[in-house]
């Protein structure tokens, strides 16, 4: 049996990115794997993923880190608090 989390990983200074973990519940199988977890991007707001749906996502003018699929989650995004860790590269 395989099961899947999804991590949310969102820092103001790096790109919001969903990493997904599998985890074997199986006894038989309890070595560690080496294998790296995939990293999909995913908007800040609604966490949709690049790619899907022909969604490409676009990086906040002012600080690079955040990603969003369109205006409306950059705007919703905004007044839910990103303005107040938004900070420039240069700061």
């Amino acid at each position: 049996m395989m099961i899947v989390a999804p991590v949310v990983h969102a820092k103001p200074t790096t790109k919001a990115r969903l990493t997904v973990f599998m985890f074997s519940c199986s006894t038989q199988n309890m070595d560690k794997k080496s294998a790296a977890a995939p990293e999909i991007w995913v908007c800040a707001h609604c966490l949709a993923p690049e790619g899907q749906h022909g969604i490409t996502l676009k990086a906040c003018t002012r600080c690079k880190a955040a990603l969003y699929c369109g205006r409306a989650c950059q705007t919703a995004h905004w007044r839910a608090g990103h303005k107040k860790i938004c900070v420039t590269p240069e700061e």
